[in-house]
């Protein structure tokens, strides 16, 4: 594994680490993984700045499979609903969409998240488990801030096309049904 040093051109200059492994694929349950995870919990808890592959669909189209991410630390007192967290399973590191955020006393919040390409919810994260918020993906070589206005508007859109869908969908299997009785 190695680790190279970036400098951002960006409006603030930050630190960043890109990190390259023979197999730094989040999720799979090998030692070349549980490595990089903990690099990662490492680097972004000194207050870095990552950069990495993406594997898996789960974030689609938001995030496509082998599209390079940056993700920033953030407390998580700053997350806020529809941002994309980096947080830590039992089995895996993931990045997905928070849905709600559910306050406790002292004890930090409960996050619900889910995968934009899921249909159902994720086990909840509680506040230790947030290790990060993904800032960019590397589109097609140019770099798409997913904080902009642009980006939420686009995501908003996807969710009403697909609650569009299901609810066609649903009319028409409820007029096929009734079709079918009538015959």
């Amino acid at each position: 594994m190695s680790l190279t040093r970036q400098w951002s051109n960006s409006w603030r200059e930050c630190r960043t680490l890109e990190l390259k492994t023979q197999n730094s694929k989040l999720g799979t349950r090998n030692s070349g993984s549980n490595v990089f995870s903990d690099v990662l919990v490492d680097v972004l808890s000194i207050g870095h700045r990552v950069c990495f592959r993406a594997s898996g669909r789960s974030m689609n189209p938001t995030i496509r499979e082998g599209e390079r991410i940056t993700v920033e630390p953030v407390a998580s007192s700053d997350v806020r609903v529809g941002d994309i967290v980096l947080y830590r399973t039992h089995r895996a590191v993931l990045a997905h969409r928070v849905m709600t955020i559910e306050s406790r006393d002292s004890a930090g919040h409960i996050f619900v998240l889910r995968g934009d390409a899921s249909s159902t919810c994720d086990e909840s994260a509680e506040s230790g488990q947030i290790l990060g918020r993904v800032v960019s993906v590397e589109r097609e070589g140019r770099c798409v801030d997913l904080s902009s206005r642009r980006a939420k508007m686009a995501h908003k859109l996807r969710v009403c096309a697909s609650r569009l869908k299901q609810c066609v969908r649903r009319g028409f299997d409820k007029y096929a049904k009734v079709g079918n009785l009538n015959q």
